[in-house]
């Protein structure tokens, strides 16, 4: 079975990490040492997949990680390794600079701000010497679109 990698903590916030993350498809997330970092690891079957729950899910995963109080550096959607040891030899050809990032950022969280325009009122109609982009770019530039952007609670 392939071990699949969500992200990379500092090795001494290992015990930040709860039991209970579910991560793809449900398998158990668990903290895999690597010297000075650790990885954050489930068992990756065939129905891994690459779909959008997958994609969630790792989301998920290190977000919770995070909630529970150690910084994360999330690695690419994916990413999967044959053994525990191909993981680890990954891990270490860039251990350096992710763990001198991470101690940097320790005991901080990215956070995510959404913004969004309101809706047109009034829909775009094309001036006859302008072609239907072009009028809808012109509209925009003649309107005072930022002050109708919204935020939402994220």
């Amino acid at each position: 079975m392939r071990t699949y990698l969500y992200g990379l903590i500092l090795s001494r916030n290992a015990h930040l990490v709860p039991a209970h993350i579910a991560g793809i498809r449900g398998a158990t997330l668990g903290v895999l040492p690597c010297d000075s970092l650790a990885a954050l690891v489930s068992a990756a079957g065939e129905a891994a997949g690459r779909d959008l729950d997958a994609l969630r899910a790792h989301d998920h995963a290190i977000q919770a990680v995070v909630h529970h109080g150690a910084t994360a550096a999330a690695v690419r959607f994916g990413q999967t390794f044959a053994t525990e040891s191909d993981l680890r030899r990954h891990v270490s050809e860039r251990a350096s600079a992710i763990a001198d990032t991470l101690e940097r950022l320790d005991g901080h969280v990215e956070m995510r701000l959404l913004m969004t325009l309101e809706p047109q009122q009034e829909p775009v109609t094309a001036q006859p010497e302008l072609s239907p982009g072009r009028a809808y770019l012109e509209q925009i530039r003649g309107s005072n679109r930022v002050a109708g952007l919204a935020l939402r609670a994220a």
